[in-house]
């Protein structure tokens, strides 16, 4: 068994659509970072996200919407606003447990998949499409600790994170690709693993990526 001593709690918000606040957070990734962040305390320093770990994921089923918040802090769910979202916890640490090496697991993730070009001092990062996509997953499932046994690029969505900035009044809307990856694996490496869990992959960790959603799966 694995000896990790740090674990994490996914928290599950179903979003209420009729809630005046859910639209304006589903179309601002920024905003949605923010309000996630309420459930915790205020004084966390420089990176309060990486302190927390707080990792989420937006999924949407018809006109359901689901946030998958996940942390390595306890959330204060009552911090969020009234009627918001239904709201239930479920501690990570049993299925942490299990992740030995040569166990077969399902996996989910939505990452950024980008490459970045540096000319001249200037960095230019283009969104990675169909193969190059999967390479890219393929190689950081590798660093994490994940043999991959198969791979289906199932979504391609165009974010947005809306910053605040005192030279305009609309702020500064920054664009980011999101690409959902779902397969099976096989665990090579439980403590990479491990890490890669808690810690998240990949860029825009503060923006809807890099959550890694695990489950223990039956060989064929």
């Amino acid at each position: 068994m694995t000896t990790a001593t740090t674990t994490a709690t996914l928290t599950r918000l179903r979003l209420n659509p009729q809630h005046r606040d859910t639209i304006g957070d589903l179309a601002n990734a920024h905003r949605m970072h923010r309000r996630l962040m309420t459930m915790f305390d205020t004084s966390l320093g420089d990176t309060p996200r990486a302190t927390v770990g707080m990792l989420y994921r937006v999924e949407r089923h018809g006109h359901d919407v689901t946030v998958l918040a996940q942390s390595t802090a306890e959330p204060r769910t009552t911090a969020l606003p009234t009627d918001y979202a239904t709201v239930d916890s479920t501690p990570l640490g049993p299925l942490l447990s299990l992740l030995d090496r040569h166990v077969p697991v399902r996996y989910r993730i939505d990452a950024n998949p980008i490459a970045i070009k540096t000319t001249e001092g200037h960095k230019a990062r283009r969104w990675l499409h169909d193969d190059e996509a999967v390479q890219w997953w393929g190689r950081r499932a590798t660093d994490a600790g994940l043999d991959l046994v198969s791979c289906t690029l199932t979504q391609e969505t165009l974010s947005y994170a809306v910053r605040d900035d005192t030279r305009s009044k609309r702020g500064v809307r920054v664009p980011h690709g999101i690409s959902r990856f779902e397969g099976t694996a096989v665990v090579n490496d439980p403590v990479a693993l491990h890490d890669a869990v808690l810690t998240g992959i990949g860029h825009a960790r503060a923006y809807g990526c890099g959550l890694l959603s695990l489950a223990p799966a039956t060989e064929r």
